[in-house]
C-alpha cells in the first residue's frame, strides 16, 4: 500500500521560555520589489533562580499571526515597567557574528542570537511569582558529526 502525502516534513529547532519582550520596532527593508518591513523585538528571556535570573537576550523577526497582534501594540512603549511579560516559543535559532561600529567595544567581534518569534502569550505577574527557577528549553533533532572518544 502506497500513500502520499502533501504535507512538507520539516527538522524544527524550537525554545520556549518566558522572559520580556523589548525594543518593539518596525524595519524598514532595502532591495528588490518585493522586500517588505517586518516587525522585530528583543526576547530578554528570565534565566536561573526566580530570585535573582539573569537574560539571555534574542533578536526575533516576529513570524506568528497571533504575536504579531500581540507585539505590535507595544511600538515605541520604551518604559521598562510597561514591557510586556510572556511566554514565548522561537524558531529557527541562529547566531549573528558582527563587529561592533560604534561605542566603547568599537572593532570588537561580538555575537547576538536570531530567531523567529512564533508564538507569544502574556503571563500575569502573579504566576511568575510562583515560578521558582527559570527554564530556556530547546527541542529539536539533529545528526553527531565526527564522534570522537576522548580520555583526558
Amino acid at each position: 500500500m502506497n500513500t502520499t502525502s502533501n504535507e512538507k516534513s520539516y527538522f524544527d529547532l524550537h525554545t520556549s521560555g518566558i522572559g520580556y519582550v523589548q525594543r518593539v520596532r518596525e524595519v524598514p527593508v532595502r532591495g528588490g520589489r518585493r522586500a517588505q518591513p517586518f516587525l522585530a523585538c528583543t526576547i530578554a528571556a528570565l534565566v536561573g533562580p526566580a530570585r535573582d535570573p539573569s537574560y539571555r537576550y534574542f533578536d526575533v523577526k516576529v513570524s506568528g499571526a497571533e504575536a504579531k497582534k500581540l507585539v505590535q501594540r507595544y511600538i515605541g512603549v520604551d518604559d521598562p515597567k510597561q514591557r510586556p511579560l510572556v511566554r514565548f516559543r522561537l524558531g529557527d535559532l541562529w547566531g549573528d557574528a558582527y563587529i561592533r561600529d560604534k561605542g566603547e567595544q568599537k572593532g570588537q567581534a561580538a555575537a547576538s542570537l536570531k530567531a523567529r518569534l512564533l508564538k507569544a502569550e502574556l503571563i500575569d505577574r502573579a504566576e511568575l511569582a510562583s515560578i521558582e527557577q527559570h527554564e530556556l528549553i530547546t527541542r529539536g533533532i539533529g545528526y553527531l558529526n565526527r564522534v570522537k572518544d576522548v580520555t583526558p
